[in-house]
């Protein structure tokens, strides 16, 4: 479904990411990690439409769409959660979520609605602060309207970028499941760039492990998690750190 082949990619002429090829199958949950400066956000930013790429190709369904605009590749079904969450914190969380129908334009419709009711029901705790402005809402509440934000425009492929990223365990393990819920309700396919190792690896079916804007390991979550070299270095064994930083 969405083929990653050879793809470059730079901030100025800085070379970031270097001849990376990966791919997600539908309906799969596929973990990228890697210590930063590793170059993932880099990678999920480039393939959302935000950075252009030197050379390579971006294939979604075998259509090409490196270089296109990030309004484009939401309409053609992709959307990111970024970094951050990058959410306009004076707005309220309805005004937020219709921000990700923007490509559609910003009428309130019928259609509209109903799509902005089906991403709230992904996280029912928003359901009773559709009027309450995202900057007074907690870190966990701010990080699923940015989840809801983009699964408003229903896509097939879904881009979390360090989704855990200062959040309570237990938040995150409750993100987290009502991801799963997301990729097995809508068959939905999701590349995640997480930096709690271990909990990417328990949803993912499949994972790649980035150094230096280069893929160095790949294969079953289930053989990564049990690779000796994996293990030491990204997952607590041997004295190696517990998640990915």
């Amino acid at each position: 479904m969405l083929v990653v082949r050879n793809l470059n990619a730079y901030y100025g002429e800085v070379h970031v990411i270097k001849n990376l090829s990966l791919h997600v199958g539908k309906g799969e949950i596929v973990a990228i990690l890697g210590a930063n400066g590793a170059g993932k956000s880099t990678l999920m930013n480039t393939i959302a439409g935000y950075i252009i790429p030197r050379s390579g190709e971006i294939l979604v369904d075998g259509a090409n769409i490196a270089g296109l605009s990030p309004g484009e590749i939401i309409s053609m079904g992709i959307s990111l959660v970024p970094e951050g969450k990058a959410l306009f914190y004076g707005l309220t969380v309805r005004e937020n979520l219709a921000l990700g129908l923007a490509h559609m334009g910003l009428r309130l419709t019928a259609r509209v609605r109903s799509m902005i009711d089906e991403a709230i029901d992904v996280f029912p705790s928003l359901g009773s602060k559709r009027d309450i402005i995202a900057g007074n809402l907690s870190g966990g509440e701010q990080q699923m309207l940015s989840i809801a934000r983009a699964l408003v425009s229903r896509p097939r492929i879904l881009l979390l970028d360090e989704l855990s990223m200062g959040l309570a365990p237990n938040t995150t393990a409750l993100i987290f499941s009502r991801i799963q819920e997301v990729n097995k309700s809508f068959d939905t396919s999701i590349l995640v760039v997480e930096q709690n190792a271990r909990l990417a690896l328990d949803i993912s079916s499949r994972g790649y492990i980035m150094e230096t804007g280069k893929v160095i390991f790949k294969g079953k979550s289930t053989d990564l998690r049990n690779n000796p070299e994996v293990l030491r270095s990204y997952l607590g064994g041997a004295g190696g750190r517990d998640d990915l930083r």
